[in-house]
């Protein structure tokens, strides 16, 4: 048993595949909450779940977002460098 893995479907083709620890978290013993959520005005709210996993780059005059898959945990512990350079 578990949750399932998903995916969010982004403009311009693009997919944000989740596992159950990037979608979901613990809010107390036996509470768990949704981290992705329908702001209800024809837009989504992905949480800090959904970026565990990625160097996310926010790019506001481009309107862009860019999801870059990396082990943050190694780059936390100066194991490895940042995809990102500039």
């Amino acid at each position: 048993g578990g949750f399932a893995n998903h995916s969010i479907r982004l403009g311009g083709g693009f997919e944000l595949p989740l596992t159950p620890r990037q979608y979901i978290y613990k809010d107390r013993p036996g509470v768990w909450c949704l981290g992705v959520f329908d702001n209800g005005h024809a837009g989504l709210v992905i949480g800090a779940a959904a970026m565990r996993g990625h160097e996310v780059v926010f790019d506001v005059d481009g309107r862009r977002i860019a999801f870059l898959p990396h082990n943050c945990d190694a780059m936390a512990a100066a194991k490895a460098p940042s995809l990102l350079t500039g």
